[in-house]
């Protein structure tokens, strides 16, 4: 089984709307984005294209993930879906669990 979490950095701003967010526009560069505790070098543009993001992540020896990206609206507000499909370590490919992402800006 898969486990999906989304994680939102926000308040909820009730005077708007019951699910709009409080939050920063993000315009500089991601300086971590990596499996919590893997210490991945290096940085990302903020609107990495997808296949910059996928070899990011794939530093690590034995790692494969498809990462796709969708711009949701004219502010440039960005999702990603990152899949690890193999990881180090674990057999058969997919199963396992993965930490959850740290992305910093």
């Amino acid at each position: 089984a898969v486990l999906a979490i989304s994680v939102r950095d926000g308040n909820l701003h009730p005077t708007t709307c019951n699910t709009c967010v409080d939050g920063i526009v993000q315009r500089g560069d991601l300086i971590t984005f990596e499996v919590q505790g893997e210490n991945i070098s290096g940085s990302l543009p903020w609107n990495a294209l997808p296949n910059l993001v996928e070899a990011h992540l794939q530093s690590i020896q034995d790692r494969n993930v498809h990462v796709s990206r969708t711009i949701l609206d004219k502010f440039g507000t960005v999702e990603w879906i990152v899949t690890f499909v193999g990881n180090p370590g674990v057999s058969p490919a997919g199963a396992g669990d993965v930490d959850l992402l740290n992305v910093v800006q």
